[in-house]
């Protein structure tokens, strides 16, 4: 029995590297789309060491005229595409104030973070419709938490992750008739719950601070003058704040 195929773009290392060695691991044959005019020789060895067949393209998914090409050769190298990993991309060329952002890095980043992908993925889709199969089809598409997450220092990247957010809902109901699956993945970190409801009380707290001066001098003042009420308040308002600077001392380890 033959093996699907797949197609992951960006694969050469990070996240797409993980994908393909996943997916070689399920039973995949790969089919690899990477910047690097050759794969290295680890990349082809961690992919083959799970019984997969390996083959490399070179290619810069923001030509869209190169699409075909690459469809082309993947159809060549296994028959079909049973599934498409959509994780190439590119951070902001230049983070800075959203004032200093420039047309020229705008238009880079989503030519290759959303234009890039969305032609790419009609193209596969074309391509898997054209083709049958005994497997499944998918497409898979790596966005971010950017997506709904600012990061004003890095405005063309959030905009270019929230529209690819926007493009995996948008291709589902044709991708369900027509026996293919769509499907989004946010990469990075997602809060808890807890977390989220810990970084309200937070902001709360931060807020007392902006408007009323020193509120936890206020705090301890309420203490040293007694009353139940009031003295709970201000434990409440001290563990808040001990949550606060750890909060922030943390941040500041993560950023060195």
């Amino acid at each position: 029995m033959t093996r699907p195929a797949a197609i992951v773009t960006g694969g050469a290392r990070g996240i797409g590297l993980a994908c393909a060695a996943a997916l070689a691991d399920a039973g995949f044959d790969l089919f690899v789309v990477d910047l690097a005019e050759k794969a290295a020789d680890r990349l082809a060895a961690d992919i083959t060491a799970h019984g997969a067949k390996f083959a490399y393209h070179c290619g810069d998914i923001a030509d869209l005229d190169s699409h075909a090409a690459l469809v082309d050769a993947a159809t060549s190298a296994f028959g079909r595409i049973d599934c498409l990993i959509n994780n190439a991309g590119i951070s902001a060329v230049v983070r800075g104030d959203l004032l200093e952002l420039r047309p020229d890095n705008f238009d880079r980043i989503l030519s290759i973070n959303l234009r890039g992908t969305v032609f790419l993925s009609q193209a596969v889709a074309r391509a898997m419709l054209a083709t049958p199969g005994d497997y499944r089809r998918s497409i898979i598409t790596i966005t971010s938490v950017s997506a709904e997450m600012a990061s004003p220092e890095r405005a063309d990247y959030c905009i270019s992750k929230a529209g690819l957010s926007m493009w995996g809902k948008d291709p589902r109901a044709a991708a369900r008739r027509r026996k293919y699956r769509c499907v989004r993945g946010a990469a990075g970190h997602h809060p808890h719950r807890h977390d989220i409801r810990r970084n309200r009380q937070i902001r709360r707290v931060d807020r007392r601070r902006a408007g009323a001066g020193e509120a936890l001098g206020r705090s301890r003042r309420c203490r040293r003058r007694g009353g139940g009420t009031r003295r709970r308040q201000a434990r409440l308002f001290d563990r808040l704040d001990h949550q606060c600077r750890r909060r922030t001392v943390g941040a500041e380890a993560v950023n060195r």
